[in-house]
């Protein structure tokens, strides 16, 4: 038989510990009952090895000791449960290993006052109570839960350093567990994360609410600086509601700075008082799925900023799938900045894909840097609406950036005169100087739906090259008053070495354009194609080419109720196979104005319902080698008065059109003793030739006209009185 040690005295510590007394009990009841040899009877059957197993692992008990030091020390390393249905008291410094298991009944406590706890047991047995009651450390944990270090979430209780402990007891990593409240847990600090941290919320009914009683400055809800691999998922917090200018690094729900490898999601942030959602200096790393509304501050209000300053960096983020709904102040929904001043701020490989942006009385998503480019950006599959200022834009040295599928509605609620608005607006410089930095490079954007922009552009590209725009559809209305004619579907000004093609434009307005291609006198823009457009609308004209190089203008199908094609102080510019229609008399289906030479004009479909006005006008003596050549002006049929064809420029040949009856027109240059080949080879029949001299020694110069081939040419000699004059002729 096992003799049983039961001390000298009760709960001296001086006797067996408990499981070793049952398990001298189990053993001496066994050996009884096999003496009696079944004496019990046939109908007892009795599991001797499974109640020795349930008695050996009955926990231990807390009170069988003086303290939490004294029953570690006793146990050791055996594997056991120490059960404690009343507080415990810690007596210094202590490491708990993982083989013992502490068991809290009744909402007891352990007091540990400033000695730390490493604990690496099991917390599955731990209810939502506090469990440690001290102002020193706890560490080890796997799991941490506020409650488990004194948060109430009674909205009355500060919790702030309850919560900080929970955070700090994962040192090692593990998962920060937000648990349900009465109220909220109320905090005047902020929450200090870690790495390798899982922040694990319980929706709305845990919420966190920033009550930071600083009139003029704010915290940030969650701060994690200089941390890795870690997420938080799930929250909701509430900002202080402040709306004050303050510095950009506080009054953020999450603020993340020099982190890597994050995950911030399904969170719900509202009322912050600068950010939702900053990251700085931030890499590998995404914000997905979160609901942010109400931001609060007087200036820039930003649902999420992502940011680089001196030397620091933004790389490899994706922002996705979130609502960025209405905000106070200036708001933004989202924006990627960056704003050296003694050195690089670089940012690269940065998606935003699939986010809802609603009801900003700035940019609906913003991208901006100040001195080193932005590159491989990816905006895509996002819905802007209701935005004061410019839906998607950016400003800087842009490289790289694809704008694409996106969906904008209702854009410049809120105009002025001071920037570039448009649905989607991209300058390589400021709004005032958009020409300050290098030109952005390899552009696209394409394939987006716009709809409604309040009077201003649909799309601006300002300062680009070897650039796309394609595929997008704008539906425009009236074009903003100050604007006047520098608005309209699409804005192309500083492009050069690139694309717009197979758009299709809906834009109505007093005046304005569908697509405008634009340099200055200085800085000419080159070799450009505009190809494929579908241009309708009340605008005054349909695309203009000002200012242009070795650019095309091909197959677009313009109708407009003014002028269709402009080209203006341009140098090689080909205007081919375009199918036109404008209903305004007064104005021409293709014009060239200004100083203009080598301008092609050829294979266009010419139609229209207009009584006066032109087919093609070659306006100003300042023109040079321009060639109307195989257009078709059939349908003109209503024009009467100035003609189908109006050549007030030099050495233009103008052939192979295809006419009905009515005129054609224009000037030609004669000199003494030459003939002029006016025109040659346009179908039509030249029933009557009116040659109109400009001046007396014009009429003294002519003598006569001769080789009229009818539908073919028609040949204009000179007398020999000297001097070289100007004639205008109008063909019936």
């Amino acid at each position: 038989m096992e003799v049983i040690n039961t001390g000298i005295a009760a709960d001296d510590g001086s006797g067996d510990p408990l499981r070793t007394a049952f398990s001298k009990t189990n053993a001496n009841f066994a050996e009884i009952l096999a003496a009696i040899s079944g004496g019990l009877g046939a109908t007892v059957t009795l599991n001797f090895e499974a109640m020795v197993e349930i008695l050996a692992n009955m926990p231990d008990v807390a009170s069988n000791y003086a303290s939490l030091n004294a029953a570690v020390a006793a146990i050791g390393s055996t594997p056991a449960t120490l059960q404690y249905g009343a507080d415990v008291t810690v007596t210094g410094d202590i490491v708990i290993p993982a083989t013992l298991e502490l068991m809290p009944l009744n909402g007891a406590v352990i007091n540990h006052g400033t000695y730390t706890i490493s604990y690496a047991g099991s917390t599955a047995q731990w209810l939502l109570a506090q469990i440690f009651n001290g102002t020193g450390a706890v560490t080890g944990l796997k799991i941490s839960r506020p409650a488990w270090f004194g948060a109430k979430g009674d909205g009355t209780t500060d919790d702030t350093a309850a919560m900080q402990r929970a955070m700090a007891a994962l040192s090692g990593g593990g998962d920060y567990m937000i648990s349900p409240a009465a109220s909220y847990c109320k905090i005047t600090a902020a929450i200090s994360g870690l790495s390798n941290v899982r922040v694990i919320g319980c929706g709305t009914s845990g919420e966190i609410r920033n009550v930071d009683p600083s009139p003029s400055t704010d915290i940030n809800v969650f701060s994690f600086v200089g941390k890795t691999n870690f997420s938080i998922k799930g929250v909701a917090i509430r900002g202080s509601g402040k709306s004050v200018a303050m510095a950009a690094d506080q009054g953020a729900g999450v603020y993340l700075f020099g982190c890597s490898n994050f995950a911030v999601a399904d969170n719900r942030i509202s009322y912050c008082s600068k950010h939702s959602i900053m990251g700085r200096n931030v890499s590998f790393g995404s914000i997905s799925r979160n609901t942010m509304t109400n931001v609060q501050s007087e200036i820039n209000s930003l649902d999420i900023e992502l940011y680089a300053s001196d030397n620091e960096s933004v790389t490899y983020v994706t922002v996705d799938n979130n609502h960025c709904l209405s905000n106070s102040g200036l708001g933004i929904g989202i924006s990627m900045a960056g704003t050296a001043v003694t050195g690089n701020a670089a940012a690269s490989h940065i998606k935003v894909i699939d986010n809802y942006v609603y009801n900003k009385l700035r940019h609906g998503i913003y991208f901006y840097q100040h001195v080193t480019p932005i590159t491989d950006v990816i905006c895509s599959g996002n819905h802007v609406e209701d935005v004061g200022w410019i839906g998607i834009y950016a400003v800087g040295s842009t490289r790289k950036m694809t704008i694409t599928n996106n969906s904008l509605k209702n854009c410049c609620t809120n105009i002025g005169t001071s920037l570039p608005f448009a649905a989607i607006g991209l300058s390589s410089g400021s709004p005032d100087t958009p020409i300050t930095h290098p030109p952005m490079q390899a552009i696209i954007i394409s394939d987006n739906n716009i709809q409604g922009t309040n009077g201003c552009n649909g799309i601006e590209l300002t300062g680009a090259a070897n650039s796309t725009i394609a595929g997008n559809t704008i539906v425009g209305d009236n074009v903003f008053a100050a604007e006047g004619a520098n608005s309209g579907a699409i804005l192309a000004y500083y492009v050069s070495n690139s694309v717009i093609s197979s758009n299709t434009v809906r834009y109505n307005g007093a005046e304005g354009y569908g697509i405008l291609v634009y340099g200055t006198s200085a800085t000419p823009q080159k070799e450009n194609v505009v190809a494929n457009n579908n241009v309708y609308g009340a605008l005054d004209f349909g695309i203009i080419a000002q200012y242009q190089t070795a650019t095309s203008i091909n197959n677009n199908v313009v109708s407009t109720t003014k002028t269709g094609i402009h080209i203006a102080a341009s140098t090689s510019v080909d205007v081919k196979n375009n199918q036109i229609s404008n209903g305004t008399a007064g104005y021409a289906d293709i014009q060239t104005n200004g100083t203009c030479s080598n301008i092609s004009i050829i294979g266009n479909t010419l139609s229209g319902a207009k009584a006066t006005g032109y087919g093609v006008l070659v306006d100003g003596a300042g023109q040079t080698g321009t060639a109307v050549d195989s257009n078709n002006m059939a349908k003109l049929t209503a024009l009467s008065v100035l003609g189908k064809i109006t050549d007030n420029g030099t050495t233009t040949s103008v052939s192979r059109n295809k006419m009905s009856t009515a005129s054609m027109s224009g000037t030609f240059t004669a000199t003494a003793g030459t003939s002029s080949t006016v025109m040659n080879g346009n179908a039509t029949s030249f029933s009557k030739i009116v040659i109109i001299p400009t001046n007396a020694s014009a009429g003294a110069l002519i003598t006569n006209i001769s080789s009229v081939n009818t539908g073919v040419s028609f040949t204009v000699a000179t007398g020999t009185a000297a001097g070289t004059e100007v004639f205008s002729y109008i063909i019936y």
